[in-house]
């Protein structure tokens, strides 16, 4: 939802309240990352697949940043840089992501190291 604020307010400019939808949305991402990654970037629910899904999210979020070539916000490309400079730490040799916390025994993903990279 905080996304399509960001998304919304940016290619609708136009609209009386697109700056304020933008403001909110992005201070909301804010506060999600700050409240839901530790400072070295593993996401508090302590689930490898869960730290996987948000990082991808996150990371398509910033996407739209920057192919419409808006500065993201700091706080949001610091996350997503920390969260995936830890994911090594979640994964298994081959590239599997193993059974903890609500994570299922995954097997690997075909192109898991692209994934990753």
């Amino acid at each position: 939802m905080d996304a399509s604020l960001v998304v919304l307010g940016h290619m609708f400019p136009e609209l009386d309240d697109s700056a304020h939808w933008v403001r909110t949305g992005e201070n909301r991402m804010s506060e999600y990352v700050a409240r839901n990654f530790s400072p070295i970037g593993f996401h508090l629910e302590q689930s490898p697949a869960y730290h996987s899904f948000v990082m991808i999210r996150l990371a398509s979020i910033l996407r739209f940043y920057v192919t419409n070539e808006i500065p993201p916000p700091e706080s949001l490309s610091a996350a997503i840089d920390r969260a995936a400079s830890v994911w090594h730490h979640l994964i298994r040799e081959d590239g599997s992501i193993p059974p903890i916390g609500d994570s299922p025994e995954f097997p690997k993903p075909r192109q898991w190291r692209r994934r990753f990279e």
